[in-house]
């Protein structure tokens, strides 16, 4: 057993910079609806939304390098603590980590130049990777190395975004966001190989054995994807690379599945989210050949699956460091169920009856933000006050 060293005294009233975890599951989702909200209201043409990064280059930055971003940090600076038995950066240090975050969504709204937004930005993914490789190098951990890198490429993506939106070029913008989505999806590759089929298995009360060998293979075709999509291959070669990754990947689900899964909320969100990812590998598939527009892949990938990874996880990962029962409130289960349809709302809903695409959106985006207010109504209170057991974080 590891032996993990104290956090700050959990006796204190307020408990919002105890772990990362508390702030950043807080406020991403938080910030996050406030600025799709925004977007909404500038794409039903209800308000005019112009700041820094302009109407839809907003909306794509920021529910991945702001909003997705934040949860991925807020977790593995958590989970390094269980990792390596270190304290993990908190108190006043992680106060100002926040702080650097919650600038880089605030500036674009100024009259500040854009070089400040952009090295303000910039800034924060550099930190989260020193911050955790400091407790990752200190006990050799070498395996949760792999994290750095993966941050790296995220990191590089956030610079192409605003190398073009500063006029350093004239293209990046796009290639930046789909980095990022690509990235976000190989990390919820390599942590859903650990964590689904051991949640799975707590949660149902059986045993979901690990395949390393399995997994390895799954990292390797996530990765053929990623690199097929990035480096601009279109046509057979895209369109295989994405079958590849959808045939292993569903594979991979079916052996996690177990009919047992539908009365645990906690277990099927995430393995019903890891669905919405091996889809957008099949509609991206059919993209890559004209059938469809790789906007309902991108989508499919980030409402159902990025977007739905992150609420089960938040949920899950909340109640275990706050040291409650893995019951989720009925409201966040609700929630569960409004991110689903949200998800088919934006996805097949423009398949089935393309006329209804711009309603879609709307609607989606409505639903999105209910989604995730409902974890901030219910998890608010928790992730603010100390844990109920009276032990640190």
């Amino acid at each position: 057993m590891l032996n993990i060293q104290q956090a700050p005294d959990s006796s204190k009233p307020f408990a919002l910079f105890n772990l990362a975890f508390r702030a950043f599951f807080l406020l991403g989702p938080l910030v996050a609806i406030l600025g799709l909200m925004m977007w909404i209201f500038h794409y039903a043409g209800w308000l005019l939304n112009e700041n820094y990064w302009g109407a839809s280059t907003y909306h794509s930055h920021e529910m991945i390098f702001g909003f997705a971003v934040a949860i991925i940090a807020g977790f593995l600076l958590t989970a390094a603590r269980n990792w390596t038995g270190l304290a993990v950066v908190s108190g006043w240090k992680l106060a100002g980590l926040v702080l650097i975050w919650l600038l880089g969504r605030i500036l674009p709204w100024l009259s500040v130049p854009g070089s400040w937004v952009a090295l303000v930005d910039l800034l924060f993914l550099p930190l989260v990777m020193i911050t955790l490789a400091i407790p990752v190098i200190k006990v050799r951990q070498w395996r949760n190395i792999i994290f750095i890198p993966i941050l790296s490429l995220l990191w590089l993506g956030n610079l192409l975004m605003h190398r073009q939106q500063l006029g350093l070029s004239a293209m990046g913008a796009h290639a930046g966001l789909y980095l990022g989505v690509d990235v976000i999806i190989l990390l919820i590759i390599v942590m859903g190989g650990r964590v689904i089929p051991m949640f799975s298995g707590n949660g149902i009360g059986e045993k979901i054995a690990r395949t390393p060998q399995l997994d390895r293979l799954m990292i390797a075709t996530g990765l053929i994807y990623l690199i097929a999509h990035q480096f601009g291959f279109m046509g057979w070669t895209l369109a295989i690379a994405a079958l590849l990754a959808f045939i292993t990947h569903s594979i991979r689900l079916i052996i996690w599945y177990r009919a047992k899964i539908w009365g645990v909320p906690l277990v099927w969100i995430l393995q019903i989210s890891y669905g919405w990812i091996i889809l957008g590998f099949l509609l991206m598939s059919l993209a890559a050949l004209g059938y469809l527009s790789p906007f309902l892949a991108l989508h499919a990938f980030t409402v159902g699956g990025i977007s739905g990874m992150i609420l089960g996880m938040i949920s899950r990962v909340s109640l275990g460091h706050t040291g409650r029962p893995l019951l989720p409130p009925t409201l966040v289960v609700i929630s569960f169920f409004i991110l689903q349809i949200a998800a088919f709302v934006r996805v097949i809903i423009p398949i089935l009856l393309p006329q209804m695409l711009s309603a879609a959106v709307i609607v989606s985006g409505f639903l999105w933000m209910l989604a995730f207010l409902g974890f901030v109504l219910s998890y608010g209170k928790m992730l603010v006050k100390p844990r109920i057991d009276g032990l640190p974080g």
